[in-house]
């Protein structure tokens, strides 16, 4: 591996820890907006599309956290450096694609867009939002 590889794998690497704290900032923003909103006496549609939005940016970081803890701790008891063990889950999703996050199919087997963010709201306090994503795939 050469030092601009290790460089650009050890950045690739520090972007993937900091996602929660990204999703959480996205989620007071969008909490901060939606009051903002509310209080500009916008329509009740689009503060709650807002309130959602926040809802799905803190249960992405909650799952982003729990993901980048577990990898953390492989790492450490594989002994792998960063950069390595970036390397290995660059490689490892390469070959095996999260099926997650695999959109629909269409009758030809190619992927389809799916266009819609589902969420499952709960009324009470305390329990995270259901969330699925759908991205386009060309």
């Amino acid at each position: 591996m050469t030092d601009a590889e290790r460089a650009l794998l050890e950045h690739r690497s520090v972007v993937r820890v900091n996602l929660p704290s990204d999703a959480n900032h996205a989620a007071r923003t969008a909490r901060w907006l939606a009051g903002q909103a509310g209080y500009a006496r916008m329509p009740g549609a689009l503060v709650e599309r807002l309130e959602q939005a926040a809802e799905i940016l803190e249960a992405e970081a909650f799952s982003i956290a729990g993901r980048v803890q577990a990898e953390g701790e492989e790492r450490e008891r594989l002994d792998l450096t960063t950069a390595a063990y970036q390397r290995r889950l660059e490689r490892s999703q390469q070959t095996s694609p999260d099926p997650t996050l695999d959109g629909p199919r269409s009758p030809a087997g190619g992927r389809l867009m799916r266009r819609s963010v589902a969420v499952e709201r709960r009324v009470t306090s305390g329990q995270r939002a259901a969330v699925s994503f759908g991205w386009p795939c060309r």
